[in-house]
């Protein structure tokens, strides 16, 4: 069997999961999932790790995956990490630091999960 390789790198590319578009881009030789685009994007790259769990003597212990999903923004086709913590955000978010800790305050999103997350985006990117 041959193998056979893309001639020009993949840019991007879309997944249609039950009818929910999901938009992945490259950069820097890694994919990420988009969750909001605009002057900043908020991007997911999903990891999954093994984790071993030990059992009693003499029994190989048990393999199970765990998500350990990485964050990151995109701005002028830069990736920055940054963690999903008020403290994080506000960092990853600082030239609106003011209306951002205002907005935060007034709709305590829950910063774990990602469309409260996105949401927090689309309000900075309509600033």
């Amino acid at each position: 069997d041959a193998v056979l390789e893309f001639i020009d790198p993949i840019a991007e590319f879309t997944i249609n999961n039950n009818g929910i578009d999901q938009q992945f881009i490259s950069n820097n030789g890694a994919f990420y999932q988009v969750l909001t685009n605009g002057r900043i994007n908020l991007l997911k790259q999903p990891v999954k790790e093994i984790q071993q769990n030990p059992t009693y003597v003499g029994a190989a212990p048990t393999k199970t995956f765990i998500s350990a999903d990485k964050y990151f923004i995109l701005k002028d086709s830069k990736t920055t990490p940054f963690k999903r913590d008020k403290k994080g955000v506000i960092a990853a978010l600082a030239d609106k630091q003011a209306q951002i800790e205002a907005y935060l305050k007034k709709e305590n999103p829950n910063l774990k999960d990602d469309a409260d997350l996105a949401k927090l985006f689309i309000y900075y990117n309509s600033l």
